[in-house]
């Protein structure tokens, strides 16, 4: 006999890591100057993240362009070109650690509008958490097949078939930290370090199984 079940495992994990995930903006009326401003801004905002301790390896770039600045005339109903945008994302993920965030969240203020940034709380090692949670699943799954081959007077011999999906975004805490005039007094306050917790990271996965019952 084959039985069919769903196992299941559910487990909360403390951030471990960092993600900041930035776009730097930058206009001007010249193509040629922009990118020469834009370029040199960026490579400023490294040379911040060196002074910080921070290597430059980490700031990995996530997309670059630069596109035409327009803006659509009213009177004559088509767009006008005002100048060019300086579009640039980048990623970087540094171990846990509130007051270095403290740090790049107030240096990284001093440049205005021209960076954003979104702050993302993770685990650094997810495969190794994934492979735990399916560990689990899997033995959830396992119990519940012995149990309903019990019942039939039966006992599993063997796993014929196993499905599952994967994961790729599961493992990020549900509080993140915005670019805003807010955020950066907050992170001035005393109590940042102490009051800013991230809440834990909770994961559920799923496995289909079928096992042989004799």
């Amino acid at each position: 006999m084959e039985i069919l079940v769903k196992g299941e495992m559910v487990k909360t994990f403390k951030p471990d890591q960092i993600e900041i995930n930035y776009t730097f903006n930058y206009k001007g009326q010249s193509y040629e100057k922009i990118i020469e401003l834009g370029t040199k801004a960026i490579e400023n905002y490294v040379n911040l993240l060196e002074r910080l301790n921070i290597k430059r390896q980490d700031f990995k770039t996530t997309f670059f362009r630069v596109e035409e600045d327009k803006v659509y005339n009213e009177n004559l109903k088509t767009y006008e070109l005002k100048g060019y945008k300086y579009v640039y994302g980048a990623k970087l993920a540094l171990k846990y650690d509130m007051k270095k965030l403290e740090e790049i969240i107030l240096n990284t203020a001093k440049f205005g509008d021209f960076v954003s940034y979104r702050i993302n709380f993770t685990l650094k090692d997810r495969n190794a958490a994934d492979s735990e949670l399916l560990a689990g699943a899997y033995k959830n799954a396992e119990i519940q097949a012995d149990s309903i081959a019990k019942v039939a007077g039966l006992q599993i011999s063997k796993c014929l078939k196993t499905s599952f999906q994967p994961l790729e975004r599961d493992f990020y805490s549900r509080n993140a930290y915005e670019s805003s005039r807010a955020s950066v007094q907050f992170a001035k306050s005393a109590d940042f370090q102490n009051i800013f917790i991230p809440e834990d990271i909770e994961v559920e996965r799923e496995i289909y199984c079928i096992f042989l019952a004799e």
